[in-house]
């Protein structure tokens, strides 16, 4: 299996030093959503909320390494309470995520992260706080868990989605793929990321980021070189494209 499909049907011990530090929030358990709730101190006074599950069966010391995904929410999950980011992410009112049901985790174990960025302007913009903790954060995990570096995956949602743009734009050699949902990248950054794997969605009735945003990153990345995925749903907008993805 390649790392793009991986991406398609799908991030304990405290780590200290210049990526910050984890710990539980709520106390150990605080199982919203199926994921255990978690602080992440970036440095500078600023904590990153996040959400975290483990592969099924992980243990501690283990070999093997699995690969992390993580998921960068829309603007209407913004805040700190840690449970936005993940409330109505499978196209339903129930908490969790497409990429950790029951049937994917077990298919395809994995790590999976949800940061949560306090405000939609501080969002998911290029030097921004809450992206900056994010990566830090990638970095924290990778030493405290058996992660594989080389399938590290990045998904979002419409102000994720911008944010998993920019967070590939400038950090091109650091994830193996990108799904990008109702978003829009720099069409000048094109060559910059034309070797990853990318799976763009888009409503064309999105009322907040433009369907053009994915239609015009796509062209450059196809001039540039690249091998994108891209589709778009006719009849959806942004609220309605992860039930759409899950079922369609």
């Amino acid at each position: 299996m390649t790392k793009f499909q991986l991406t398609l049907c799908l991030t304990g011990a405290m780590v200290i030093g210049l990526a910050g530090a984890a710990r539980a929030q709520n106390g150990p358990t605080d199982p919203y959503g199926g994921m255990e709730g978690r602080l992440f101190d970036a440095g500078g006074g600023f904590t990153l909320p996040y959400r975290l599950v483990r592969p099924p069966g992980y243990t501690a010391g283990t070999t093997t390494k699995y690969p992390l995904v993580v998921f960068l929410h829309g603007s209407g999950e913004s805040g700190t309470d840690n449970r936005l980011q993940i409330s109505k992410n499978i196209g339903t009112n129930t908490p969790g995520s497409v990429f950790t049901t029951t049937a994917n985790l077990t298919k395809f174990p994995t790590f999976f992260i949800a940061p949560q960025t306090p405000t939609a302007t501080i969002g998911w913009n290029s030097g921004s706080k809450s992206l900056v903790a994010a990566l830090k954060l990638i970095t924290a995990l990778e030493t405290e868990f058996s992660i594989d570096t080389n399938r590290i995956y990045l998904t979002g949602l419409s102000l994720g989605g911008m944010g998993t743009y920019t967070a590939i734009q400038e950090n091109p050699s650091l994830f193996a793929a990108a799904i990008p949902m109702s978003g829009r990248g720099d069409p000048t950054m094109a060559a910059k990321i034309k070797h990853i794997p990318i799976w763009d969605f888009h409503g064309a009735m999105d009322p907040s980021v433009d369907v053009s945003g994915s239609r015009d990153m796509i062209a450059a990345l196809r001039a540039a070189g690249g091998m994108p995925r891209y589709t778009e749903y006719p009849q959806r907008h942004a609220r309605h494209l992860v039930s759409g993805l899950q079922h369609g």
